[in-house]
């Protein structure tokens, strides 16, 4: 009774681990362009703003600074799913693994708002 308890936990374990690291890829693969993105953030931050439209303004700089600091969203759930998977609190580990996936979520919705607002 008890093996098959213990097996159980075991495959438990790995299937949490390969949905952890499948999130951990997943989030990470938007890095892979990150450079054109800071680029081109970079130089929208820098350009002028006209203040007609205030909401306009705050929904896009929003989008621009949320571009720019994904990086480091990625690399703390990162490091803090790795510490909390090696300490074996996998459940917390596969949560925060989230994290970078559900950040890249509101940046979407963050974007689409931002082509929904007229430009003024």
């Amino acid at each position: 009774m008890s093996q098959r308890i213990s097996n159980y936990r075991l495959r438990s374990s790995r299937a949490v681990r390969f949905r952890i690291a499948l999130s951990l890829i997943a989030g990470g693969l938007p890095l892979l362009i990150y450079p054109g993105v800071f680029i081109g953030v970079s130089i929208s931050l820098a350009a002028p703003w006209t203040d007609n439209e205030p909401l306009l303004t705050v929904v896009a700089k929003s989008v621009l600074i949320g571009s720019i600091s994904y990086p480091l969203v990625y690399f703390v759930s990162l490091v803090m799913t790795l510490v909390m998977a090696k300490i074996r609190r996998t459940a917390i580990a596969f949560k925060i693994s989230l994290v970078p996936l559900a950040y890249l979520l509101v940046l979407a919705l963050l974007v689409a708002v931002w082509a929904s607002l007229p430009s003024g």
